[in-house]
């Protein structure tokens, strides 16, 4: 994934605005840097784009949703959270 396939937005983290679960997400590049992620890009994050660190809203529909089948996190992990 490159720079430009980032969306990106200028607000900080005290003005957020959820959006169906997500909080906030954010791919870390390991030297202090991050960039801001909307539900389009961390859809589509892998492994191999680096550290993604997310905010959920765990009691959103599309939150669990996209936990249990598109995350890739392991079903232990995802029925702990429902808890």
């Amino acid at each position: 994934m490159t720079d430009e396939m980032y969306r990106v937005t200028d607000k900080t983290v005290d003005t957020i605005e959820e959006e169906d679960g997500l909080i906030c997400a954010f791919a870390l590049d390991g030297q202090g840097s991050r960039k801001r992620l909307d539900w389009t890009v961390v859809r589509e994050w892998l492994p191999a784009d680096g550290v993604l660190c997310i905010h959920l809203d765990r009691k959103e529909v599309h939150t669990s949703t996209w936990l249990r089948e598109e995350s890739g996190v392991d079903a232990v992990f995802t029925e702990a959270l429902r808890r």
